[in-house]
């Protein structure tokens, strides 16, 4: 799950007003600056994570940033993980034998904050409903 949420984050961006003047990386923030924190560019960095463009699901990922960080952290982290965890569980134990609909693609949900499908098409195999 981590991995999926590190290279397909679900937001994407997040806007803050900088509290008081500071330097970050060499870049001067000044009280009350408008900023915007791009989660899924913070995902793919190259120095946080080797081949960071390529999903690799056996990556024992750590550090992504898909529900924000320390103080700023999105609330509901336990819950949306919990429910992803459910769903695929059930998704796996239901329907064993479901994939991708050859032939059809994903259709992406995609804005510069938020990621995720409109269209998933899905086949299930004759063998999952046979006893």
């Amino acid at each position: 799950m981590e991995e999926v949420l590190r290279f397909r984050s679900p937001v994407q961006m997040m806007n803050r007003i900088v509290k008081r003047d500071t330097e970050f990386r060499g870049q001067s923030l000044k009280a009350g600056q408008f900023v915007s924190v791009i989660l899924g560019s913070a995902n793919r960095d190259e120095s946080k994570f080797e081949h960071a463009d390529r999903f690799d699901i056996t990556r024992q990922t750590t550090g992504q940033m898909a529900f924000g960080h320390g103080i700023h952290h999105c609330m509901g982290m336990p819950l949306a993980r919990m429910e992803a965890r459910i769903v695929f569980e059930e998704l796996s134990e239901r329907m064993p034998h479901f994939h991708i609909t050859e032939g059809r693609t994903m259709e992406p949900l995609s804005t510069f904050v938020v990621h995720g499908l409109s269209k998933l098409p899905l086949t299930v195999k004759q063998e999952a409903f046979e006893a």
